[in-house]
């Protein structure tokens, strides 16, 4: 009986140490693909979080469409004098002036942010001083970026003559 008792023990410890050999691994791999699977999912959750404020994001900027239509109007991305002349005669025409003497447009980048395209433009106005004033009003409410460089005026020989403004004014594109 004490030859089976040894026998028995021996076994045990043999199917342990057996245990231990081919599960051990087994047990370790399995913990380095728990670790890898967990490491994953956080990965997964960075990226639909990502994606999410990506999301609120574009919702955001379609909310805020016409605060960035009017950003673009600002600063155009290509200058299209045609429009810019059509806009300062649309103007001038409502303020009761006549748009006249169209100088040549000098272009340059703009100091610090050479992407940025300076323009410069001279032309002339003919009208009352008043009128004159509510152009200037109006062109400041502008959402266009449009500075005014210069500004000299004829005085009229009589009251019923326009004064003549000469203007240099400064815009901008990309």
């Amino acid at each position: 009986m004490t030859n089976r008792i040894i026998f028995i023990v021996i076994f045990i410890v043999i199917a342990m140490v057996l245990a231990v050999i081919l599960v051990l691994p087994g047990y370790r791999q399995l913990q380095s693909f728990q670790a890898g699977v967990e490491l994953r999912q956080a990965e997964l959750q960075r990226t639909k979080n990502y994606f999410a404020d990506l999301r609120n994001i574009s919702e955001e900027l379609k909310e805020n469409q016409e605060a960035l239509l009017k950003i673009n109007s600002a600063l155009p991305p290509e200058l299209s004098l045609p429009s810019f002349l059509d806009y300062l005669e649309k103007i001038s025409a409502e303020n009761n002036l006549i748009f006249g003497k169209i100088g040549q447009v000098r272009s340059s980048a703009s100091g610090q942010r050479s992407h940025i395209r300076e323009h410069h433009l001279s032309f002339s106005l003919s009208g009352s001083y008043s009128s004159f004033k509510e152009w200037l009003n109006t062109l400041e409410k502008s959402s266009r970026l449009i500075e005014i460089t210069s500004i000299s005026f004829s005085s009229p020989e009589s009251r019923e003559q326009s004064v003549d403004f000469g203007l240099g004014i400064k815009f901008y594109s990309y």
